[in-house]
C-alpha cells in the first residue's frame, strides 16, 4: 500500500515539474495538469479504499476532472482560431 501511494506522489511530482520545464506548447500543459489530476485521482482511491469509506466521492471528483478537461480545450481551441497556434510565447507577445 506504501509502494502504491509513493508511485503516486512520484507520478503527481514528475507532472508537476513537465508543467514548470514546458512551457512552448499550451497542449503539453493541458496533458502535465491530466496527469497531475490521474495522480491524484489514484492517491484519494487508495486513502479512501484504504480506510475503507465511501467511494461515491470519487465519481464527483472524476466529474470535476473531466470539467477541467473540457474546459481547458475550450480553451485551446478558442485560442487557435483566434491566434492561429498554440504557442505560449505568441500570446504572451500578443498581450
Amino acid at each position: 500500500m506504501k509502494i502504491l501511494f509513493m508511485l503516486s506522489l512520484f507520478m503527481f511530482v514528475c507532472g508537476l515539474i513537465y508543467y514548470f520545464i514546458s512551457n512552448k506548447h499550451f497542449l503539453h500543459l493541458l496533458l502535465s495538469l491530466e496527469f497531475m489530476f490521474l495522480s491524484l485521482y489514484f492517491m484519494f482511491f487508495l486513502y479512501l479504499n484504504f480506510n475503507m469509506m465511501n467511494l461515491f466521492i470519487m465519481m464527483i471528483f472524476l466529474t470535476m476532472g473531466v470539467c477541467e478537461g473540457v474546459l481547458g480545450l475550450c480553451l485551446m481551441v478558442q485560442m487557435i482560431r483566434t491566434y492561429s497556434s498554440d504557442f505560449l510565447k505568441m500570446l504572451s507577445m500578443l498581450w
